[in-house]
């Protein structure tokens, strides 16, 4: 079960993905959602979400970090349920 914190940072990913990404966001977006794989995002899009995700939630996230620990992780990798995750520890650490 999805707790309070995660599923607002949850609901707001989802968001900010619509907006980056409309073309390619055009239908319902799960936890296990890949970035790469399902949504089909490119670099650009990449840097845009970024982008957004540092002004919403008014955070630096480290993008380099999650990529290297979702290119180590065993089966499906950047998923929006890592990506949650990861902001989660950043504002956390904040």
């Amino acid at each position: 079960m999805m707790n309070d914190s995660y599923h607002e940072v949850f609901r707001s990913l989802v968001n900010i993905l619509r907006q980056v990404a409309p073309l390619k966001v055009t239908g319902p977006i799960f936890p296990e959602t890949s970035l790469a794989e399902d949504l089909d995002l490119d670099s650009l899009d990449t840097v845009e979400l970024l982008l957004h995700i540092n002004e919403y939630f008014s955070i630096n996230i480290d993008f380099e970090k999650w990529i290297l620990q979702e290119s180590q992780r065993d089966g499906k990798s950047y998923t929006v349920r890592s990506l949650c995750d990861f902001i989660i520890e950043t504002i956390n650490q904040a």
